[in-house]
């Protein structure tokens, strides 16, 4: 079961990553330029 967002614990540098910061925060801003274009087109409808 997912918890809210609110109740996430958040534990930075805790262990050791699967790929280097540099890449994560590059690949999350593809993801997120994706999402935008998704959404433009009508691709991709949100549901909360």
């Amino acid at each position: 079961m997912l918890r809210e967002k609110s109740q996430w614990i958040v534990a930075v540098g805790k262990h050791e990553g699967i790929i280097d910061f540099y890449d994560f925060i590059q690949t999350q801003r593809l993801l997120e330029k994706n999402k935008i274009k998704s959404l433009e087109k009508g691709l991709v409808r949100l549901v909360y």
